[in-house]
């Protein structure tokens, strides 16, 4: 994200990831974050830290910043998203485009596109909380285009038949940390995992047929949120095919404990799957 907002011959600024690991240590270790840290590490809460880039000249007009620096927000959270929540299907709205490799960046016009697809779920189910995208190609039939993710994070779907689909990653998926490790739990504990593209039509047979348990939302924040109600809607905002999560089925408590054993990785309580690296830093100075 911050190589993009920046011109060829301003590259040189991009900061390599050990810089950036010893830029955001620094800032925790100073006096100032230690009740911070104290009060965090007390409720065992999460922690979510947001960089950013900003132009200090806070110049006008089209052109890379002539003065850019990073920034960052950090705070501690207990819930985001929530359980169970609803969401819509916007066909109408696209998030970003693959062919700008944009689209599995973290920037400002992809979460307004995010907001501006909830407002529109909103008109039509007043309690969504999220909307699930479709691809970059609305000249296609409506059908024939893939499921991509959430308004802000990845997708994966819980079939009756005992498996997961993951959505590939692709120029138009955000790429996601959280998703590779749950991922790695499903498959640790059997769970058979496919990585595969999946087709509008495809959901709607599928709903309609009634195979889909749930479909979760997971990234970084809300780790992993599972789906009670999706509506799937055509180009039109008409209802084709409603969702409604199959609970009794054993995937979906099952999904619920992942959320759970995910954060229990960071805690040292539950051993490591196959292929998860998990990195510790002291904030000692």
């Amino acid at each position: 994200g911050i190589a993009f907002n920046l011109g060829q011959d301003q590259q040189s600024l991009v900061p390599t990831v050990d810089d950036l690991i010893e830029v955001f240590l620094a800032y925790f270790r100073q006096p100032e974050m230690v009740h911070f840290f104290k009060e965090m590490a007390s409720a065992k809460a999460q922690g979510y830290l947001r960089p950013f880039t900003i132009d200090e000249d806070q110049s006008i007009g089209v052109t890379f910043p002539s003065n850019p620096s990073i920034r960052a927000v950090i705070c501690r959270y207990d819930r985001y998203l929530g359980e169970p929540f609803n969401g819509v299907v916007i066909p109408t709205m696209v998030r970003a485009m693959g062919i700008n490799q944009t689209g599995c960046l973290k920037l400002g016009i992809n979460y307004l596109m995010s907001i501006k697809a909830i407002d529109l779920a909103k008109q039509i189910l007043p309690d969504a909380a999220s909307a699930l995208f479709l691809d970059d190609n609305p000249w296609r039939d409506l059908r024939e285009r893939s499921i991509t993710e959430w308004d802000s994070s990845c997708c994966l779907i819980a079939l009756k038949d005992g498996s997961v689909i993951k959505i590939p990653e692709s120029n138009l998926i955000l790429p996601s940390v959280t998703i590779q490790g749950v991922v790695a739990l499903l498959k640790q504990k059997g769970i058979p995992v496919s990585e595969r593209h999946i087709s509008y039509g495809e959901l709607i047979e599928k709903v309609e047929a009634q195979e889909v348990v749930t479909i979760c939302s997971i990234g970084t924040a809300g780790i992993l949120n599972r789906c009670h109600k999706l509506l799937l809607i055509d180009e039109n905002h008409q209802l084709i095919a409603e969702h409604v999560a199959f609970e009794e089925h054993e995937l979906f408590p099952l999904l619920g404990t992942m959320k759970t054993s995910y954060w229990e990785m960071y805690q040292g309580k539950v051993a490591l799957p196959p292929g998860i690296r998990l990195e510790k830093y002291s904030l000692e100075a």
